[in-house]
C-alpha cells in the first residue's frame, strides 16, 4: 500500500464523522483507534522477533564456527547492518538501543530513556515489563520492546571474572572502548528493540 497508517486512520476518522451523529462518531473513532494501534504494534512486534531471529541465528552459527570471540568480532562488524537489510526489506526503521550500550551507535535518545526507566520500573514492581507503542516529536509512530539478560547473555554482559572470561573481556574492550554494557544479571533489562514506523512509508511488506 502506498498510503500511510496515519492517513488511512485520519480518512476513517474523517468518514466516520460525515456518517455519524456526534455520540456514534466518537464511538467509531476510539475503535478505529485501538484497531490501528493494535495492528502497528502486531506490525511492530513482527519486525522486532525477525530481527532477534535472524541476529540469533547467525550468532549461533559464528559461536559455531569461532567460538565466543568470534561471535564478538561478527557482532562487532555485521549486527547493524543486518538490522539496516531487514529494515530496508519490511519498510521500517530496526534498531537497538540500551540504558548501557556497548556500540556508541545505539545510544539511546531522551524518549528512549523514558521508555527504558518505565521498563525497568515494571520489572522492579512486577517482575516483567510489556511492549509499548508510542509516537515521537516527529509524528512518527515507535514500537518498543524490551530485551531481558538471559543466562546466555551474562558470557558478554555478565561479571567480568566470573560470567565473562578474561580474553573475552580483552577482546570486549579492544572492539568496544567505551563499553558500558557488563554488570548484568539475568532478569535486568538489558536494552530494547525499537522499530519505527515514518510517516509516509506504508505496511509491512
Amino acid at each position: 500500500m502506498k498510503n500511510t497508517k496515519l492517513s488511512i486512520f485520519f480518512l476513517l476518522l474523517f468518514a466516520a464523522g460525515c456518517a455519524s451523529g456526534p455520540e456514534k462518531s466518537s464511538e467509531m473513532q476510539d475503535t478505529l483507534a485501538d484497531s490501528l494501534y493494535l495492528t502497528i504494534k502486531a506490525q511492530g512486534k513482527q519486525a522486532a522477533g525477525l530481527s532477534f531471529s535472524a541476529l540469533s541465528q547467525r550468532l549461533q552459527h559464528a559461536i559455531g564456527e569461532r567460538g565466543l570471540e568470534g561471535a564478538l568480532a561478527f557482532c562487532n562488524v555485521h549486527a547493524l547492518p543486518i538490522t539496516d537489510s531487514l529494515s530496508e526489506a519490511m519498510n521500517v526503521s530496526i534498531s537497538r538501543t540500551a540504558l548501557r550500550f556497548r556500540n556508541p551507535e545505539n545510544a539511546p535518545d531522551e524518549l528512549d530513556r523514558q521508555i527504558m526507566e518505565r521498563f525497568q520500573q515494571m520489572i522492579a514492581q512486577l517482575g516483567k515489563a510489556s511492549d509499548t507503542l508510542v509516537t515521537n516529536l516527529d509524528g512518527d509512530m515507535v514500537y518498543m520492546a524490551p530485551i531481558i539478560t538471559l543466562p546466555a547473555c551474562l558470557q558478554c554482559h555478565g561479571v567480568p571474572e566470573m560470567e565473562i572470561k578474561p580474553q573475552t573481556m580483552d577482546l570486549v574492550r579492544a572492539l568496544y572502548p567505551d563499553d558500558r554494557a557488563i554488570g548484568f544479571r539475568e532478569g535486568e533489562l538489558r536494552g530494547m528493540w525499537k522499530v519505527k514506523f515514518n510517516a509516509g512509508q506504508g505496511r509491512i511488506q
